[in-house]
């Protein structure tokens, strides 16, 4: 499903003028974020996706079978422990959808029938 979906780096929706310290979304590129349905967050090191947004509407299709137009993205991320851009990302949606939808413990492979599948990763931290 999400091989889909057009892939932007999180640096692309955000401007280089940082306003303050915070998040200032690209204008030029904002609309895709606007009018995303569903969004992942792909961390570019491991290949893991974290839905990011859009849960219900991921459930409904789960659900439902619908096999409609869906307007998604993924935006690549570096989900390194040492770099905040999954906060960020969750702060830019905050800020231009109004939620996010991320759950630190699940992430999403696809299965062979094209099925997205959530997968509960350890909540125990091996530091």
């Amino acid at each position: 499903m999400t091989e889909l979906f057009p892939r932007y780096p999180l640096q692309a929706f955000l401007s280089v003028e940082l306003r303050e310290g915070q998040l200032t979304p690209e204008q030029t590129i904002l609309g895709k974020l606007i009018d995303a349905e569903i969004i992942f967050g792909r961390d570019t090191a491991s290949g893991e996706e974290y839905l990011v947004f859009g849960r219900e509407q991921l459930q409904d299709i789960l659900t439902t079978g619908m096999s409609g137009p869906i307007k998604g993205l993924v935006i690549e991320i570096d989900h390194e422990k040492d770099t905040d851009e999954l906060h960020q990302l969750c702060a830019l949606l905050e800020g231009v959808k109004g939620q996010h939808d991320y759950r630190d413990y699940e992430s999403f492979e696809e299965s062979d029938g094209d099925e997205l599948e959530a997968e509960e990763e350890s909540l125990t931290d091996e530091d």
